[in-house]
């Protein structure tokens, strides 16, 4: 029974958690889920476009959060739309799509599952080893320049302007031949709600920066009816789950995606590794 019980806590961590659980920690909880819940929102919409599949990064942010309860050691990581794997799917995905919506969705569906098999594959052939063989300058340098790619990315829907281009360059140049026409209300919004968020991080540490904003921008854009000025708005999201549908899918689509994997695989690793460290050196030093 020992044994079973050791298992079950080595495979299924948060029962252990769980099992230990105390009424005192339920309002902080709450009140950490409710600011994730909120930010998840926007958050997996404008990843989930980032990779050409909006919705799909709704749907990322729930199932995932609870399977990562149970089956996750650690109390501070999560598993959600991330801006990484997004900028992945966008660059390396969608132009095997070739412009077929519905086979972009497709072909991200077996990307996760690839992802997730080689993942799965590499615990249990212990490759944990792997990530002291990670150089933290590459980790840095390679973080640093997707975050450029993702920004550049995000320019024309800060600005109101067109965008189009296959490289990060090709963006930025048809973003600069394109600023005579930036929309001025959506800069507005765009730059004021970069500055809350910055603003709530120098001065309110405490206050969640990203709801602010949200809030206030909800707030203008339907106080002021700024979608019928020209601002852009996500509009109507399908209400309900998707409907679950039979993949299919020939084995030369696992073949152009598998090398994509092993790199999706090897970015998501690193990311995690990066962010559990920089958690577990502080708890290192307080133990």
């Amino acid at each position: 029974m020992a044994s079973v019980t050791g298992a079950l806590a080595r495979w299924v961590p948060g029962l252990q958690m769980l099992r230990s659980y105390r009424l005192a920690w339920l309002p902080n909880d709450l009140a950490a889920g409710i600011t994730l819940g909120a930010v998840m929102v926007p958050v997996g919409l404008a990843f989930g476009a980032l990779a050409g599949v909006p919705l799909a990064g709704l749907y990322a942010g729930m199932l995932p959060l609870i399977a990562y309860a149970l089956f996750g050691s650690s109390r501070q990581l999560i598993i959600g739309p991330d801006a990484s794997m997004a900028a992945l799917v966008a660059i390396s995905v969608a132009p095997l799509a070739a412009g077929d919506a519905g086979r972009l969705a497709l072909l991200a569906v077996v990307l996760a599952l690839l992802v997730g098999v080689i993942c799965i594959a590499g615990a249990l052939l212990r490759f944990g080893f792997m990530a002291d063989f990670l150089s933290k300058s590459v980790i840095t340098g390679f973080m640093h320049g997707l975050a450029l790619v993702i920004a550049v990315g995000q320019l024309p829907k800060i600005l109101g302007v067109p965008g189009g281009g296959e490289t990060a360059v090709e963006q930025l140049l048809t973003v600069l031949r394109s600023l005579g026409a930036t929309h001025a209300i959506t800069l507005a919004i765009g730059a004021g709600s970069f500055g809350v968020i910055l603003a709530c991080r120098r001065w309110l540490p405490r206050v969640p920066g990203q709801i602010v904003a949200l809030a206030l921008a909800l707030l203008a854009v339907t106080l002021f009816g700024l979608e019928g000025a020209g601002v852009a708005v996500v509009g109507a999201i399908p209400s309900g789950l998707p409907r679950l549908q039979l993949l299919v899918f020939s084995i030369h689509d696992v073949e152009a995606l598998l090398p994509i994997a092993f790199a999706a695989a090897l970015v998501a690793f690193s990311d995690t590794i990066v962010t559990a460290r920089g958690f577990g050196l502080p708890q290192s030093l307080s133990d």
